[in-house]
């Protein structure tokens, strides 16, 4: 690891407490997702231009694989998921009951 020094760091040069930190990976798994939903391939997983769309069955099968992906590389068997700052959840299903109500 480089430092802001410019010197080298290694796992053998940081004092022993520091050898113990747990690292775990932290992904956003309903909100902040716009960067990633914005590819026609995860058009069907959007609920709004930033969050997920629950209660659907293909968006769960994704997040198992996003979870799986994020933490393979880490021993620890920990994960921060974060799920904060969901604007206008729900707003798709939302849309969908007042504009295309069910025929009977």
């Amino acid at each position: 690891m480089l430092t802001a020094y410019g010197s080298v760091l290694t796992i053998f040069s940081l004092p022993p407490i520091c050898r113990d930190i747990e690292v775990i990976p932290c992904i956003q798994t309903l909100g902040h997702l716009g960067q990633m939903l914005q590819w026609p391939q995860y058009a069907h997983l959007r609920d709004n231009s930033e969050v997920l769309l629950a209660e659907y069955e293909p968006t769960y099968e994704f997040l198992d694989k996003l979870i799986s992906a994020a933490t393979a590389p880490f021993r620890s068997k920990r994960i921060h998921l974060g799920m904060d700052e969901v604007k206008f959840f729900g707003t798709m299903k939302k849309v969908v009951k007042i504009y295309f109500p069910p025929i009977i």
